[in-house]
């Protein structure tokens, strides 16, 4: 972890031969992190690739597929319902399967690899994207915000009410994208929080309205990784003790070039990242010269 969160990824992948061969040894699995690849190759080989992660997991570690696909006789891909929309018809990919082959855990895809920094494979998710026109020159500046992660790390999420700052900025028009417990809030906002996660709950029409949303603002979350992969704007916010993926001392992200982190100086600390996000979100769209209405949430199209 140490060496990943420097970006040392090489010293990180012979720690883990290291760490791995008295697995492989007597096969079987690693616990807790389930790895399942024994070392084989994949070349010429059957791969099944499991999602055993979370759902952020499995959108940015798959972006390897169109590199295992090439390699491997078939490719299985297991992962969970909830994504079955974004990967189904990828070409040379058939979603679950019962049969043999190479077992890989989705998020040591870039142990197989071998990734370092300039390796990286670059963010993908089989959608046509050209169907969707990201929204340009508006009026307003069209920003979805997601402000609560998952349950099972509550450092990760903030109160609606401590992104107060974003009240006062002009031209910007903001839209709820937040799913679970917390979405109901959206009524307590102290600016205008349109309630676009009415329509986005399945994670291909929350795809959809992020192709057309000029920028997104979230937590570390999935919707993070959506955003990156789709190619769109985001700007993620972290707690002061961030998830090992997003390094440390760097504002961006080598796993998705068009990603912005604003981190916590110190634990609890939501309310300097929100001070730093609306000053840059009233510069930016100081600089907009739009010139049609705001989007129509009745008319987000499903991927």
């Amino acid at each position: 972890m140490a060496a990943m969160r420097s970006g040392a990824f090489e010293a990180a992948w012979r720690i883990t031969d290291e760490i791995e061969a008295p697995r492989r040894a007597i096969g079987g699995r690693s616990l807790p992190d389930n790895l399942l690849w024994d070392g084989t190759p994949v070349t010429g080989q059957p791969v099944i690739i499991r999602c055993q992660h979370g759902l952020g997991d499995s959108i940015q570690f798959l972006r390897y597929l169109p590199l295992v696909v090439p390699l491997a006789s078939e490719v299985s891909l297991d992962v969970q319902p909830e994504l079955w929309e974004l990967y189904e018809g990828m070409p040379g990919v058939t979603l679950a399967s019962t049969g043999g082959g190479i077992e890989v855990e989705c998020m040591e895809l870039r142990y197989l690899f071998r990734t370092h920094l300039k390796t990286i494979s670059p963010p993908f998710v089989p959608v046509d994207t050209a169907r969707f026109t990201p929204i340009h020159d508006r009026r307003t500046l069209n920003v979805g915000l997601i402000w609560a992660s998952g349950a099972w790390d509550a450092s990760r999420s903030m109160n609606l009410s401590e992104l107060a700052p974003l009240r006062d900025i002009p031209n910007v028009r903001f839209y709820s994208l937040q799913q679970g417990p917390e979405a109901g809030k959206w009524r307590a906002s102290t600016f205008e929080l349109i309630p676009l996660h009415l329509s986005t709950a399945q994670i291909a029409a929350a795809a959809a309205a992020m192709l057309q949303l000029d920028l997104i603002v979230t937590v570390d979350s999935m919707t993070a990784h959506l955003a990156g992969a789709l190619d769109r704007p985001v700007w993620t916010l972290l707690p002061h003790r961030a998830d090992w993926r997003w390094m440390e001392n760097r504002d961006d992200s080598p796993w998705y070039p068009v990603m912005r982190l604003y981190r916590q100086p110190a634990p609890e600390r939501w309310d300097d990242v929100a001070r730093r996000v609306a000053k840059d979100l009233a510069a930016l769209a100081a600089t907009a010269c739009p010139e049609s209405d705001a989007i129509d949430t009745a008319r987000i199209p499903l991927l």
